[in-house]
Parts: C-alpha cells; sequence; structure tokens
C-alpha cells in the first residue's frame, strides 16, 4: 500500500509539474514569435551622372509618421549602397539634404523625383542618380530660395517646387504672368501682411515677387477676410480665388502649372488640416548655389548610396558584420523577456518539483 501511495504521489506531482512546464515553455515561445516582427531591408544606390564632380556627403532620412519614428543614414564618396532594416508594411516618406543641393539633383533613374513609399518584401532596391542641374546653371543671376522653416516637410515641397519655378526666371514667355505683380496693391499687401517694406518690394525681381506674393502673401490675406467660405471653403473654391495662376502659367507650360497646383494644393489642406499657415520664408536663403555653391542644406526628396551608418532615431539599426551579435543578442534579450513575463508559473513547477524531492526523500529517511 505504501509502495502504491508514492507511486501515485510521485505521477501525479511529475503530471502537475510537465502541465505547468509546458505551459510555461508555450508561452515564452510565443513571446518570442511576437516580438519578432517582419523587417524590411531598404538599399539604396545611386548612379553620379556629374562626371565626378558630385562630392557632397548626404543625410538621408526616412520618416515613418504614423509610427513617429525614423531613420537616418549618412552617405560618402566611398560607399557603394545604403542600408536600412525597417518593418514590412509601413510608409516612408524621404528627406535628403547636401551642400550642393540645388547645383546638383537627385532623380529616379527614369528622371523623376523620388516619392515616399511603403514597405514589401524582404528586400527593396531603390535606384536613383545625381544629375546636375542645368537649367539653374544656366541662371546665374537666378534667385534661387531655400526653404529652412522648423516644418521638413514644408522645406521639401518648397524646394521641390523652386526647382521647377526658377525655370520662369528670364524666360520672356512668362512675362504676362509676371506683369500682375507690378500693381501697388500687391506691395501694399506684402507691406501689411509680412511686416516688410516697399522698398524691399520695389526691389524684388518680378519672379521674386510671384514667389513671395503666391505661396505667403496672398495666403494671409486671403484668409484674413471675414468670410472665408469663397476663398477656403473647399479645394475648388480655394482654385478659383485664392490659386488662380494655374490657368495663365498652364498657357505657357503645363509643367509649371502643374507644379504651382502642387504646392498650393498643399498649403490649402495643411490649413484645412491644422488651421494654420506656414512661412516657407522664414530663415529662406535667396542664392543661385551654381554662383557661391553655399546652398543651406535642406531635406528633399530621396538621395543616397552609401553602406554606410544606418541609424534609427529611435532603435539603431545598422546594416553592417556586427549585426551578427546584435541579433544573438537579441535572441537571449527574448528569452530573458519570456521569463520574466512567466515568473509566476516557473516558480509554481520549481516548487511542485521541490515537494516531490522532499517527499521522496522523507519516504527514504523513514525507510531506513
Amino acid at each position: 500500500m505504501r509502495k502504491s501511495s508514492l507511486s501515485r504521489t510521485i505521477l501525479t506531482v511529475i503530471t502537475c509539474a510537465i502541465l505547468v512546464v509546458t505551459y510555461t515553455g508555450g508561452a515564452i515561445r510565443a513571446t518570442e514569435a511576437t516580438d519578432e516582427a517582419p523587417s524590411c531591408t531598404i538599399v539604396i544606390t545611386i548612379a553620379d551622372e556629374t562626371g565626378g564632380q558630385f562630392k557632397d556627403t548626404v543625410e538621408v532620412k526616412l520618416v515613418d509618421k504614423a509610427n513617429n519614428k525614423s531613420y537616418t543614414g549618412n552617405y560618402t564618396a566611398d560607399c557603394a549602397a545604403l542600408g536600412f532594416s525597417v518593418p514590412i508594411g509601413i510608409t516612408l516618406d524621404l528627406y535628403i539634404s547636401f551642400p550642393s543641393n540645388g547645383i546638383f539633383l537627385i532623380q529616379n533613374t527614369d528622371g523623376t523625383a523620388p516619392q515616399s513609399f511603403t514597405t514589401a518584401g524582404e528586400t527593396l532596391y531603390l535606384d536613383w542618380k545625381v544629375v546636375e542641374n542645368s537649367p539653374l546653371l544656366a541662371n546665374p543671376d537666378a534667385p534661387y530660395f531655400v526653404a529652412n522653416t522648423p516644418n521638413e516637410e514644408a522645406n521639401q515641397v518648397f524646394n521641390e517646387y523652386m526647382k521647377t519655378a526658377i525655370l520662369m526666371y528670364g524666360d520672356s514667355g512668362y512675362d504676362r504672368v509676371l506683369d500682375d505683380y507690378t500693381v501697388a496693391e500687391f506691395g501694399n499687401r506684402y507691406v501689411e501682411y509680412t511686416g516688410g517694406t516697399i522698398e524691399e518690394w520695389n526691389s524684388m525681381s518680378l519672379f521674386e515677387r510671384f514667389i513671395r506674393y503666391e505661396l505667403y502673401v496672398n495666403i494671409l490675406y486671403s484668409n484674413d477676410k471675414p468670410d472665408a467660405d469663397p476663398y477656403w471653403g473647399d479645394i475648388d473654391s480655394f482654385r478659383a480665388n485664392v490659386a488662380d495662376q494655374y490657368s495663365p502659367l498652364a498657357k505657357v507650360s503645363t509643367e509649371q502649372a502643374e507644379a504651382y497646383r502642387k504646392i498650393t494644393d498643399w498649403i490649402y489642406y495643411l490649413r484645412f488640416n491644422t488651421g494654420g499657415v506656414v512661412n516657407f520664408f522664414e530663415n529662406v536663403t535667396i542664392d543661385n548655389p551654381a554662383v557661391d555653391g553655399t546652398t543651406t542644406p535642406q531635406p528633399t526628396t530621396p538621395k543616397e548610396t552609401g553602406a554606410n551608418t544606418a541609424t534609427t532615431e529611435t532603435t539603431p539599426t545598422t546594416i553592417t558584420p556586427a549585426d551578427k551579435s546584435k541579433d544573438e543578442k537579441g535572441l537571449w534579450d527574448g528569452v530573458a523577456k519570456g521569463v520574466r513575463s512567466n515568473f509566476i508559473p516557473i516558480i509554481i513547477a520549481l516548487a511542485v518539483l521541490a515537494v516531490l524531492f522532499v517527499r521522496i526523500w522523507l519516504r527514504k529517511r523513514k525507510g531506513q
């Protein structure tokens, strides 16, 4: 009887221990699986089509607005590609800064501007090229605006627009459009809404007046109306009564008209969504980098290439041989995390096993 009772006790305790340990082990494995989010490796390369003239160090920033994270990497001339490891299924906005932005442009291989994108698959390749901004070089007197506001998206939108708008400078085809800015009332509004002087306004080229008036003065003027609905009630009203230079521009160049619409629509939706108006001309620089080569660095669209530092401003992620040790550390971090999250079941299992051994030991002593 004693043997049978002992056997039953041992069997019961072992069964309980197995159940608890099985439960605990399952919980730990589930934690490890949950912590391992699928990742996508972004590989950015750039072809130098400037004959070796482009030598800048370039900062590339990928911004995941939905999750409030950003990833930054620096490209130098001795790098072959720039890599980022990011989660799959996120949308990333692209920003780039380099000293000679304006003299040189970063484009997709088909000549279009790189855009935001959504990550998919294990590897995503982005192939770009750097080229000379020939129209700017051909207009050494052109007042090339560079936005440096605290709003990175505003800088990107404005600086991208300037690459197209600058082509109007010195082109007689736009004389009828720019002649509008000889009207005295526009100068008076500049003084009233910006705090500038009439002397400043009069000293500006018609092209500069166009840029400042359309993208800031006129926005403030229409926003100041007691009844804003005819101006801001909807996007069509805004296009008809505020950003109304689309049609005159389209008669000369569809490209100019579409670029104008893109930035003015952005202004409308910024006000619609936030109630705010951005001053692109806060800390703006006006120069021609083709002449002095000193454009202030600003966010733009993607540029890249370098297998150097690709770091997350929240969690560093660098594609280097050191990643192996990081991965190994991450594995043990996962196990430790699993143990911490299942601490109580593990203690119960250990306690049950301890009771079992004590009972066996006591029975052995009684039998002696």
